[in-house]
């Protein structure tokens, strides 16, 4: 599958990413001093089944992303038709914003939104992790089921009607008919 043009941040030249089996390569041809060289770059291991449902699902309009982590979105999908908004805590990951996920959805107006990629970490100890990588302090509010559940309520909140919601993870702790997703 071959994806759009983009800028190599590494050496500024124009590149294309690939998807190659399970990984998705940026990949592009620079002249060195022997003649042409390829820069290979792994980003990520995606599974096909995951690249799939990406591929299939996130075609057009404003995806929210409050858990991005190193997700290289805009390189998996480069539809000019689809946007992106990403977020995680960690400061050290290339994303949009550097919020609590339940502060970053607030930022957004009802019904805004065209879909949310929902890949929390799915357990006290993760959230626990999280908090503790960047400084923060644990606390009930952190660890508990609300922490999960007010993540939900915005993302119905600000997905439009139609919209979609795609949760990631070992159990996905759904979404549900309560929040009409």
């Amino acid at each position: 599958m071959m994806a759009s043009p983009f800028v190599c941040k590494k050496c500024r030249k124009i590149a294309v990413a690939t998807i190659n089996k399970k990984h998705l390569w940026r990949r592009h041809w620079k002249l060195d001093l022997n003649g042409y060289g390829v820069c290979q770059i792994t980003l990520r291991s995606v599974s096909p089944p995951i690249m799939k449902l990406l591929v299939e699902e996130v075609t057009c309009g404003l995806w929210l992303d409050p858990f991005a982590n190193d997700n290289r979105i805009r390189e998996i999908i480069q539809s000019p038709e689809a946007s992106f908004v990403t977020n995680d805590l960690n400061p050290d990951f290339p994303t949009d914003y550097h919020l609590d996920a339940l502060a970053f959805l607030k930022q957004f107006r009802d019904n805004s939104v065209d879909g949310v990629l929902y890949d929390p970490p799915y357990s006290p100890r993760q959230i626990t992790e999280c908090y503790q990588k960047v400084g923060l302090p644990v606390t009930n509010k952190t660890t508990q089921a609300s922490f999960w559940s007010l993540q939900k309520d915005e993302i119905a909140r600000v997905v439009k009607p139609g919209g979609k919601v795609i949760c990631f993870g070992w159990n996905t702790n759904g979404c549900g008919k309560k929040t009409r997703l």
